[in-house]
């Protein structure tokens, strides 16, 4: 219930669901400390309600929850340092307060989490390197670097983190050629590059562009990414002949 009134724009009762589903999980984690699904449940908990106030706008309440869904799951995951699941759940966390924390301007904290979460994936990627989730979750650890380099103007540093995560897209596209998806992801991995490689945007967004227009073509983008085909093409026409 609160994951479908916080889509319909109703922040509010979606809130008090789940506050409700949080109290309901932190009495059965008190109950039984020692039930590891008790306490990944209640996790979710802190990280559903730190989402919702995160869009709500209420950044300092979204930080409290988040840390204390990332305290949960860094323990879960030094009790049982080989479960993946947990080492997966654990990256997420540091993503969250890395965005939240890139939200605040806090630049520097930012990066401390979403290196973190790189380390984690790497691990991941490189224990199961035939689990294309975990390369393309990998992939979107190099981006969050990436966009947070280009944000603070270190434009070289950047493009090394977008290339390591396009070098991993193209693989995945290229291993599964009708997944859309990935195909998608290549063609904002080509957005990106374009954006800290000016002499090179031109062929980066029309690579993209082609991409894009191919699954349109094909009856494969889907209606929420048709949009995106007109930004990639507002943003060729605006590059200086």
């Amino acid at each position: 219930m609160g994951d479908l009134l916080r889509a319909l724009g109703q922040g509010q009762d979606a809130e008090d669901f789940y506050r409700s589903s949080l109290d309901i999980r932190k009495r059965l984690a008190q109950a039984e400390p020692n039930r590891a699904d008790y306490q990944r449940d209640l996790s979710v908990s802190y990280n559903k309600l730190g989402d919702l106030l995160r869009a709500l706008g209420q950044g300092q309440d979204a930080e409290d929850f988040y840390r204390s869904s990332l305290d949960i799951r860094k323990r879960l995951a030094q009790a049982e340092p080989n479960r993946a699941d947990y080492q997966g759940d654990l990256s997420i966390s540091y993503n969250k307060l890395g965005d939240l924390l890139r939200d605040f301007g806090q630049g520097q904290d930012a990066e401390d989490f979403y290196r973190s979460s790189l380390d984690i994936r790497k691990r991941l990627a490189q224990a199961e390197p035939n689990r294309a989730d975990y390369q393309r979750d990998l992939s979107v650890a190099y981006i969050k670097l990436g966009d947070l380099r280009s944000a603070l103007g270190q434009g070289q540093d950047a493009e090394d983190f977008y290339r390591s995560s396009l070098d991993i897209i193209k693989r995945l596209a290229q291993d599964e050629p009708n997944r859309a998806d990935y195909q998608i992801d290549v063609a904002l991995s080509l957005w990106r590059m374009a954006q800290i490689e000016p002499q090179a945007a031109l062929a980066h967004l029309q690579r993209g562009l082609a991409i894009l227009k191919s699954l349109q073509e094909k009856g494969a983008l889907l209606p929420r990414d048709a949009p995106k085909i007109r930004l990639f093409e507002e943003a060729i026409a605006k590059l200086p002949a």
